[in-house]
């Protein structure tokens, strides 16, 4: 046996050193590498390589380590940036030794905090304030929502409605009211201080009560002179004397081209209304003439069979008539005496006004049977649609000169074509004017022209008085309650000046990246509509491609215009309302030269292209729009405001508020009437056979749910919502899904700042209550009567009902707080899910 086969496998210390004399590094490995390796050898000698190879990552690792800690400092403050403009800070200690490697750890989750800003605290005490959380969401989402606003805000007094978009347009008026009490600094010479000087004798002559009672109703007078001069009729005289001319006689064409021209041109569309439009079945930016039916005296044909307004009517006619005469009568009794021996006696004014002012109502009452149903006109634009040579539409206005009549107004571009909105219309104004007395319609235009001008007297004329007692009869108001004049005058302001006031309005109230943020929101959710498309099992591919090409080239206009004119340009805004005469002490001819001057910019437009710059409304209105043949979506300054938006706010408050309308616009642009439009704004067919079709049953679903829904009319009785009228705004309401989709579609969406009190809400939940609350509405039972019968848009209740009853899957119960389902009929709901048009 070897000495090497006796030694130990593992040897001590002291036996080494004892029995084998020491050696030097170099003989070891030397020795080692001479050898023949077993294979036990190999093994551990890869085994002590990878351990010597590791043990030198894990010195480099606590290198790294030590020296990062090494640059900590022992306390650090951390600022953590929520997903707005809005920030929390909190502060942490961090320890750091050289003794103690701190290996990597997953990241934390985002801690998501409660904002507690002043402007949060604002916004949640407002959501809260508006609800009433002793409702059932399941049985009355809408009471849920804004059954506190509701209980806090009374009718105010004057009115017969009260909503959300009045809240904010009483807001935006305070703003500007607390504008035009400064005084400027700059030059009188200073297009800033012109445009503001120009604003506050506007408002001012609107106010001035003691001007406004000096005056009386003498500008009234001078118009209802004027109309009598260019339309001539012997009147206090018994009727068998009026002159009985015949329809072909050419004095009485002259005299009635001559009336309809002048009242016209105040912006009074009386016997009939003309517009200036693009042509949309041939190139919609060629603007063309559009004939269409007036506007009367009752704000619809319904009004004409109900007795109790009739009878109204007919007093204030009769009134009116009964005051306007008042000079005539005079004039006579002076500076000779009346009649002659031989004239029969004089009928006075009173008789005169007994026996005409039933007569007038009976020819209006005509008008409004002659004339089409509001459904056809908002809704169906293939209908309405109906161009002719002038010369077929002179052929049916024998009783007037037309051609004269339009060069008055366009003499540079005379119109070779109109678009008549409803044919039948002509002819039958033609058969009752022929069978009417000259008296009868005169007195009409007279009667006419003092409804709609005598708001712009004061408040203590006899006009004024009549027409505004009556106004309050049809809106449910108590007789007498005088009205928020200082609110009144600011919308007259607006009316005639808006864009003048918008310069200053965007200054204080949407200035910083408030413009932006919202064209972003609105960009989100008609990417998010595009998105959809696909999805659509009723939409074929080429409708739906052609439907993305649509939305793709949507124009969308956000806060105010910059061109024709430009709202940060006072000089160009001067210009723009330079046929505008303000006077301090004359607001009735303030009125009618802002009238005049909207008519001229308006037939000026005939026979050019369209303006794309234009835009409808003022920057500090509360609404929005849609054009069709301009495809363009438009949302001005005054509705980007709070409840509807604010920059800084959590997104699924803005996605459910200013989203909703943002949706609801671009909709229409495919509901009912909008989706006729092609593109470029022209009138044609351009989805499938197919898809048309199924789009149709859809709308026929959703007519048929919101003719079920009612309003009480205070008397006993219901009045039904016209399915047919509101289609178009209730499938633009439903355009609801598309900010949702475009809402979660950002990484945010679940993690976004959370409101002090709200805690216990969904975002999912809030999105929905922030779109239930911008449709809060106080409403007498009249003005809800005289909603359902004119006016497009649904009852807010059923915007929010009828809306979310249509989208049972986005809301589910929640165990922290329930939200409904909205799926199963209370009597409120329809109890069905309609998948309707292209929302869904």
């Amino acid at each position: 046996m070897t000495d090497s086969e006796s030694a130990p496998l593992l040897a001590s210390e002291e036996a080494q050193d004892a029995t084998t004399p020491p050696s030097v590094l170099n003989d070891f490995v030397s020795r080692l590498l001479n050898e023949p390796l077993s294979a036990l050898s190999k093994l551990l000698l890869a085994l002590c390589l990878f351990l010597l190879l590791l043990s030198s990552v894990f010195i480099g690792l606590f290198a790294g380590t030590e020296q990062r800690l090494s640059e900590v400092p022992s306390e650090t403050t951390v600022t953590e940036f929520l997903t707005t403009t809005k920030l929390v800070t909190s502060t942490r200690t961090i320890v750091s030794t050289t003794t103690m490697v701190v290996e990597p750890t997953p990241a934390p989750l985002p801690l998501i905090k409660t904002c507690t800003t002043p402007e949060c605290v604002i916004l949640a005490a407002d959501v809260l304030g508006s609800m009433n959380m002793t409702a059932d969401p399941c049985e009355d989402f809408y009471e849920f929502a804004n059954g506190g606003w509701v209980a806090k805000n009374p009718l105010p007094p004057g009115k017969s409605r009260y909503t959300t978009f009045d809240q904010v347009t009483q807001a935006n008026g305070r703003l500007i009211r607390g504008i035009f009490q400064r005084s400027y600094v700059p030059p009188s010479s200073s297009a800033e201080t012109q445009a503001l000087v120009k604003l506050k004798h506007f408002f001012s002559s609107c106010l001035d009560d003691s001007v406004l009672d000096e005056v009386g109703s003498e500008p009234l007078r001078a118009v209802v002179r004027k109309i009598r001069t260019l339309f001539p009729i012997p009147s206090m005289t018994p009727p068998k004397l009026h002159r009985q001319l015949p329809i072909s006689d050419s004095t009485y064409e002259h005299d009635l081209t001559a009336v309809l021209a002048y009242l016209h041109s105040l912006d009074l569309s009386i016997l009939f209304s003309l517009d200036i439009e693009g042509d949309i079945g041939v190139d919609p930016n060629f603007m063309t003439l559009w004939f269409s039916q007036s506007p009367l005296g009752l704000p619809s044909k319904e009004y004409y069979n109900d007795a109790e307004v009739l009878v109204a009517y007919t007093s204030v006619i009769r009134d009116l008539l009964y005051d306007q005469d008042q000079e005539a009568e005079e004039a006579r009794a002076w500076p000779f005496p009346w009649p002659w021996p031989s004239d029969p006696p004089p009928e006075n004014r009173t008789a005169r006004a007994d026996r005409l002012s039933p007569q007038i109502v009976a020819f209006e009452r005509n008008l409004s049977q002659f004339g089409a149903d509001m459904d056809m006109l908002l809704v169906d634009p293939l209908a309405t649609y109906n161009p002719q040579p002038l010369e077929n539409l002179t052929r049916y206005m024998t009783y007037m000169d037309f051609p004269g009549y339009a060069s008055s107004f366009a003499p540079r571009h005379f119109p070779e074509n109109v678009i008549v909105t409803y044919p039948p219309y002509v002819r039958d104004l033609l058969l009752l004017i022929e069978e009417t007395d000259p008296e009868v319609i005169q007195a009409y235009l007279v009667t006419q022209a003092a409804l709609q001008l005598s708001p712009y007297l004061g408040p203590n004329t006899f006009p004024w008085k009549v027409v505004n007692e009556f106004n309050q009869l049809l809106h449910g108001i108590k007789r007498g309650t005088p009205i928020d004049r200082e609110e009144w005058c600011l919308a007259r302001v607006e009316e005639s000046l808006g864009f003048l006031t918008g310069h200053f309005f965007v200054q204080e109230a949407f200035s910083g990246s408030s413009r932006a943020k919202a064209t972003d929101l609105i960009k989100d959710i008609v990417g998010a509509f595009n998105s959809a498309l696909p999805g659509l099992k009723w939409m074929d591919k080429s409708s739906a491609a052609a439907a993305a090409e649509k939305a793709s080239a949507l124009r969308i206009k956000v806060g105010y215009p910059v061109a024709s004119p430009n709202v940060e340009n006072t000089v160009s805004l001067l210009r723009y309302y330079s046929k505008v005469r303000v006077e301090p002490r004359d607001f009735f001819g303030n009125i009618l030269s802002a009238r005049v001057s909207t008519q001229i910019k308006k037939w000026n437009t005939l026979g050019k292209q369209r303006d794309r710059n234009v835009w409808e409304m003022v920057p500090a209105e509360v609404n929005a729009y849609y054009e069709p043949p301009a495809n363009e979506i438009v949302f001005p300054a005054g509705i980007l405001q709070p409840p509807f938006f604010k920059e800084d706010w959590p997104l699924y408050v803005s996605y459910g508020a200013i989203g909703a309308v943002a949706a609801h616009e671009l909709t229409h642009a495919f509901d009912s009437a909008g989706r006729l439009y092609n593109q470029d704004g022209k009138l044609e067919s351009w989805w499938s056979n197919s898809t048309s079709e199924h789009f149709d049953l859809r709308k026929e679903c959703l007519a048929n749910q919101y003719s079920r829904y009612t309003v009480d009319d205070g008397k006993g009785h219901q009045e039904r919502v016209n399915g047919n009228l509101t289609s178009g705004e209730n499938i633009g309401d439903s355009g609801l899904i598309h900010s949702w989709r475009a809402w979660k579609s950002h990484i945010n969406a679940t993690t976004d700042f959370l409101l002090p009190g709200l805690e216990d809400f969904t975002r999912e939940q809030l999105f929905f209550i922030s779109f239930a609350r911008i449709w809060a509405t106080r409403s007498s039972p009249s003005a809800d009567v005289l909603q359902v019968r004119t006016d497009p848009h649904s009852p807010a209740i059923y915007r929010v009902h009828g809306t979310l009853s249509n989208i049972p899957t986005l809301l589910k119960r929640s165990t922290a707080q329930p939200i409904p389902s909205l799926t199963r009929g209370t009597g409120v709901y329809s109890g069905e899910a309609v998948h309707l048009a292209l929302p869904l």
